[in-house]
């Protein structure tokens, strides 16, 4: 496939004083879905989604979820608990709608506040969080060989039945629900990972990606990629285009690059 092939499309944004690209290359149908909000003056979110098999459930979701999280904030109940409480309720209606059956979709995304980033992920998509040229915090993807999964899996399923997926957790993927099952045990749970980052003076920065990113560029040469051209400017714009251009020429599997969805977001925190 050749590069012109590809759609390409970036955004610039300025949302409660945080510098936010994104930047993305799609074949046909984009996969990949941003969502951004502002909740008040203080709490921002962003957030990535990836479908799977379609993009049917991540422009769902990037349309939906932030107004479920935004329901879930009560006095006492904390910023990553209302994170959780709106994915699960979120994934709940779109279950009882049946509007999706077999399709689904990745999450990575970010709440930030003045003192806090609230970083979120379900699913294969992952992000990194770089202070004074250092990765110092990134997030996990849960696969079957964690023993969490493979345990709740087995549960589900039984262990006559094989699953055949890397993938343990995201929104959607209702034809494979167990009826009579909550989602934290369905074997596709519907809960995020929720990582608390303090905000401290220094540089530092976010980076969120799709899986193909992080499946043809490693976390430290996205880090050397965004620090070293940061030091020359504040084109995040380039910046961005940099990472993806870096993905899919990668020696190694340009070919396969070439034939993915790849997105990327860059968050300047100072």
């Amino acid at each position: 496939m050749a590069e012109n092939d590809y759609l390409s499309t970036t955004t610039n944004l300025k949302l409660n004083s945080l510098n936010i690209v994104t930047a993305s290359r799609t074949v046909e149908e984009n996969e990949d879905v941003l969502s951004v909000h502002q909740f008040n003056d203080e709490l921002s979110y962003v957030a990535l989604f990836d479908g799977t098999y379609s993009n049917k459930m991540a422009i769902c979701a990037s349309e939906k979820l932030h107004g479920f999280i935004s329901d879930s904030f009560k006095p006492s109940t904390s910023i990553p608990d209302s994170i959780v409480s709106g994915f699960l309720k979120f994934n709940f209606q779109e279950a009882s709608c049946k509007k999706h059956t077999w399709d689904g979709s990745c999450a990575i995304g970010a709440i930030m506040d003045p003192e806090n980033i609230y970083l979120f992920n379900l699913g294969s998509s992952s992000a990194i969080y770089v202070k004074d040229d250092k990765i110092v915090q990134k997030t996990t993807v849960r696969t079957i060989d964690d023993e969490e999964e493979s345990t709740r899996i087995y549960a589900a399923i039984g262990e006559h039945e094989c699953w055949l997926y890397s993938l343990t957790r995201g929104l959607g993927f209702f034809d494979k629900q167990k009826e009579g099952l909550s989602q934290e045990k369905q074997p596709y749970s519907p809960v995020p990972d929720v990582i608390t980052i303090k905000r401290e003076s220094g540089n530092s920065y976010l980076v969120l990606a799709c899986k193909y990113i992080w499946k043809y560029t490693s976390e430290e040469t996205v880090r050397e990629i965004v620090s070293s051209m940061l030091l020359k400017n504040d084109d995040l714009e380039s910046i961005a285009n940099a990472v993806i251009e870096k993905s899919m020429n990668n020696n190694a599997c340009s070919e396969s690059a070439f034939e993915k969805d790849l997105s990327v977001i860059i968050i300047k925190l100072w």
